[in-house]
């Protein structure tokens, strides 16, 4: 009974953590209505608690930029790269006492392909994507269905 109780409630607490994650990523790009100047000449710009990095241009004129949240005592809690403004490759998201990794989100020219969390435990829960919907043999972390970006 213990470990039912046990497991549900890590469950629980897992759940909660990836939703906050992906509230947080989901935010950040619903408040790109308006797109940040950067250049060469300007290649770093913070607005609110985000610093952008312009990476590279290339031919097209695709930028990459790098992305870098931090909290409010200025430790990094995220960092992924943009390019072309959507998420684009691998985003952590990180325990700011520690600076250990709490989950890693994957995207594909700002699809989700992938998130791994790590509970309390130690354990790693992983979930897949195609098409931004949860593949069906993919864990559901307490059957909450993840939404919004």
């Amino acid at each position: 009974m213990d470990e039912v109780y046990d497991k549900a409630v890590l469950t629980k607490q897992l759940a909660a953590l990836i939703l906050v994650i992906l509230f947080s990523v989901t935010s950040v790009f619903a408040q790109e209505t308006n797109p940040k100047q950067l250049n060469w000449e300007n290649p770093i710009v913070t607005v609110d608690d985000i610093q952008y990095e312009l990476v590279s241009v290339d031919d097209w004129g695709i930028a990459e930029i790098k992305h870098v949240r931090f909290n409010k005592q200025g430790e990094i809690v995220e960092t992924g790269t943009l390019v072309n403004n959507k998420p684009h490759g691998k985003w952590k998201s990180y325990d700011p006492r520690t600076g250990d990794v709490l989950a890693t989100a994957y995207y594909y020219r700002g699809s989700r392909q992938k998130l791994e969390a790590i509970a309390h435990d130690g354990k790693t829960y992983t979930v897949v994507y195609k098409n931004n919907s949860l593949l069906p043999d993919s864990q559901r972390i307490a059957y909450v269905q993840i939404t919004g970006f």
